[in-house]
């Protein structure tokens, strides 16, 4: 996992992971060290320059269409997802 670069608050933050995960790029996000900001991070390696690319352009244009779209279509693609399976604790027998 990488840090790709920060965004001053969590709402932009969480709607740019969103346009990620639209895009098939797994990411995170976390309140930054020491500031205000929130720091973006691309958890597969090969996905880094992309999700960098794709930051900048969000920077540049964070009205577009394509990201404000993002949130919506981001919980419709996770609504269509299987669940994860539950894991059960095991008893000590």
């Amino acid at each position: 996992m990488r840090r790709i670069g920060q965004l001053d608050t969590e709402i932009q933050a969480r709607l740019f992971a969103d346009y990620l995960f639209v895009r098939g790029i797994e990411a995170q996000v976390e309140p930054a060290k020491g500031n205000a900001a929130w720091t973006v991070w691309v958890v597969e390696e090969d996905r880094v320059e992309e999700g960098k690319a794709l930051l900048s352009r969000f920077r540049s244009m964070p009205d577009a269409e394509e990201f404000q779209q993002a949130t919506a279509a981001a919980a419709a693609r996770r609504r269509e997802q299987p669940p994860e399976p539950r894991v059960e604790p095991r008893s000590g027998n």
